[in-house]
């Protein structure tokens, strides 16, 4: 569930949607492509935070049932979190952040499942850590 801001709460998705079958179809609804899209448009419009809160409880059930799924979300999930410590000025953050994004989105498993998408392995940019500070 999420409200008009794109908040998510309640359970995660139910196992049913992520059940064993070919490509992103296999997802009910298509719920999570859908959390990508608005996660991807939230981050561009930015709200980097809001991208992770409507990633993560997909990222939480992906985490039992679709392991490559959970290292993609999670990756993307921490380039959200960098973007949020750059816009507040914190390089170390955003930088431990984005080293950690990096290592899981360049996983063969979360490159296959992005290419199941049709989506680049990075839907967002990394920040520029650089120019938030130390």
């Amino acid at each position: 569930m999420s409200d008009s801001a794109g908040h998510t709460s309640g359970p995660p998705p139910e196992r049913d949607s992520l059940a064993p079958g070919a490509g992103p179809n296999r997802y009910a609804g298509g719920e999570v492509l859908a959390a990508i899209r608005r996660a991807a448009e939230l981050f561009a419009n930015g709200r980097p935070f809001d991208a992770h809160e409507c990633l993560e409880p997909h990222w939480l059930a992906a985490r039992r049932h679709d392991p490559p799924l959970a290292t993609l979300l999670r990756g993307w999930i921490h380039l959200a979190a960098a973007a949020h410590h750059a816009a507040r000025g914190n390089g170390i953050g955003a930088r431990a952040q984005t080293e950690r994004a990096l290592a899981l989105l360049e996983t063969p498993a979360a490159r296959a499942r992005a290419a199941e998408f049709g989506l680049a392995a990075l839907p967002f940019p990394p920040p520029n850590a650089a120019a938030a500070g130390r």
